[in-house]
């Protein structure tokens, strides 16, 4: 697994050996970075990253130089994993939490202006969290909420802006202002 873009392009992430991991393919993650980069602004943008998994897409959006990027992953084997390669690959710019993610959005009293999320497909509320994301407070007005899900999935259609889909993996884009 590689970092397609950005400072860091060309990394090679290796993968945590710990929990199951089911990352971001490297040609979805290239088209939804393309898709973010020409419809809104990574740099400077305080992103966070649900269900952290293997850490690659908290360290592409630090790679384009999100100001901050909080990684938020529930298996602490899995996020020790990931700040470990955060370390070897001398990438500063991501912080990543120990925690629930439900959880995490429910206490968090910080705003982002992207968040992405790429829950486990067997999780029961899949096709619900994007309310859940909107009730949170976390998002910033006119803020982006991306969900990552599989193609046979229908989240709440509440604020979807557009889908993207790249083979089984689908990107529903989310927006909560005005």
């Amino acid at each position: 697994m590689r970092i397609v873009g950005g400072q860091y392009k060309g990394l090679r992430v290796q993968m945590p050996k710990a929990g199951t991991i089911r990352p971001t393919t490297d040609r979805a993650r290239e088209g939804l970075f393309n898709i973010l980069s020409h419809r809104y602004v990574i740099e400077g943008a305080n992103v966070l990253d649900l269900f952290g998994g293997s850490g690659i897409v908290s360290m592409e959006f630090a790679s384009r130089h999100a100001a901050n990027v909080t990684c938020v992953e529930k298996d602490r084997r899995v996020s020790s994993a990931i700040m470990n390669e955060l370390k070897r690959l001398n990438i500063p710019d991501v912080i990543v939490k120990t925690a629930d993610a439900l959880k995490f959005l429910e206490r968090s009293k910080e705003q982002f202006d992207i968040i992405f999320a790429d829950p486990p497909y067997h999780l029961p509320l899949v096709n619900s969290l994007p309310d859940v994301v909107g009730r949170s407070g976390v998002l910033k007005e006119n803020g982006i909420f991306i969900l990552e899900h599989e193609a046979n999935v229908v989240p709440s259609p509440t604020n979807l802006i557009e889908q993207r889909n790249y083979g089984q993996s689908v990107f529903s884009f989310y927006s909560y202002g005005e």
